[in-house]
């Protein structure tokens, strides 16, 4: 179990907590993210309580109140599979409330985000997750109301993945060998460590090209005959030089080639969330550069461990890779947005 205590705090725009520098308070899009994480309370309870049905809720609240008195968790989807994410939204908590958050999902740490007048948390479940029943749990300690504290259940279902089986020659796996892993992933643990406070992408992902899908998320990789772990993303077959945009806007937090993924971009899109793209021939963004939704971020390849031309696209929430064609079905915010217009 994970355990992380928040304290929200004010901050200012346009900082992130952890360090990152989110984009300036000008500019296309800004005025737009900061006013999705500052909505009028009264318009966010309307949300909220449009959403609730369907949910216990402790303390026996009228679904259709529009005064808050305590606290209220909300949680979406009920029930999924390993590989997808939750959204988990802690409604109705001041900036002097501790709040405190608990989960039974392995491996995995919640992460809460200040978010219209509450906390906001993206959770990734790793696909090796066993299916079964799990929960969130919260604690709350406000200054008038004392303690206050309610856990939700969920439901993860089995999930059946594909198997693929490469062969390729002893200098080309040498390449992924552990050693060069491990060098690569010094930069993209560092890249990932921050990520901005606000939502900085704008509704639906988009597919980052057009092309062949050969592996599937999850898949379960052979090399040579040996395990090889789980494909931590999709493969898109295209011709080399193929643009590749970027599937949302953000801030890129790695460009660099690295020695299993080639020449490497990831995109921190806030509250935790990220996508990467692999293997390019070239880079066409900086690390620290402000990306828009759809702009070219470098072109189709075969540099490190590939065996042939296509962009291998990842989705990462904090440290748990999901299907990234999940961001392109659905905004993770859909459930605040979808009964604004």
């Amino acid at each position: 179990m994970d355990y992380v205590n928040h304290k929200k705090a004010p901050g200012l725009p346009g900082n992130d907590r952890d360090g990152r520098a989110c984009p300036g308070g000008s500019g296309r899009g800004r005025n737009e993210l900061q006013q999705k994480a500052t909505l009028p309370k009264t318009r966010a309870l309307t949300i909220v309580s449009l959403l609730l049905a369907g949910l216990t809720f402790s303390g026996g609240l009228s679904l259709c109140e529009e005064k808050i008195s305590s606290p209220r968790l909300l949680l979406e989807p009920s029930r999924l599979h390993p590989g997808q994410f939750l959204v988990v939204f802690l409604e109705g908590v001041d900036p002097d409330d501790e709040a405190s958050f608990q989960t039974n999902l392995p491996q995995t740490t919640l992460k809460a985000y200040p978010y219209r007048q509450g906390l906001i948390s993206l959770i990734g479940v790793d696909c090796r997750t066993p299916p079964g029943e799990y929960t969130i749990s919260v604690r709350v300690r406000q200054k008038d109301l004392g303690l206050w504290q309610q856990k939700l259940k969920f439901v993860l279902e089995p999930k059946t993945f594909t198997t693929q089986h490469l062969e390729v020659s002893p200098k080309k796996l040498e390449v992924r060998s552990r050693e060069k892993w491990q060098q690569d992933l010094s930069f993209i643990l560092e890249a990932r460590s921050k990520s901005c406070d606000l939502p900085l992408w704008e509704g639906g992902f988009l597919a980052p090209l057009k092309g062949r899908k050969t592996a599937d998320f999850g898949l379960i990789r052979y090399i040579n005959g040996k395990e090889a772990g789980r494909h931590s993303g999709v493969d898109i077959a295209a011709p080399n030089g193929t643009l590749v945009v970027a599937a949302n806007s953000g801030i890129v937090c790695l460009a660099r080639f690295l020695n299993v993924t080639g020449y490497t971009a990831i995109v921190d899109h806030g509250l935790n969330l990220f996508t990467s793209y692999c293997h390019l021939e070239n880079l066409l963004v900086n690390e620290g550069q402000e990306v828009l939704k759809g702009q070219e971020i470098g072109q189709v390849g075969s540099t490190g461990f590939a065996t042939g031309s296509h962009l291998h696209w990842g989705a990462i929430i904090g440290s748990i890779f999901v299907d990234p064609y999940l961001l392109v079905e659905k905004d993770p915010l859909d459930i605040f947005d979808r009964e604004t217009g």
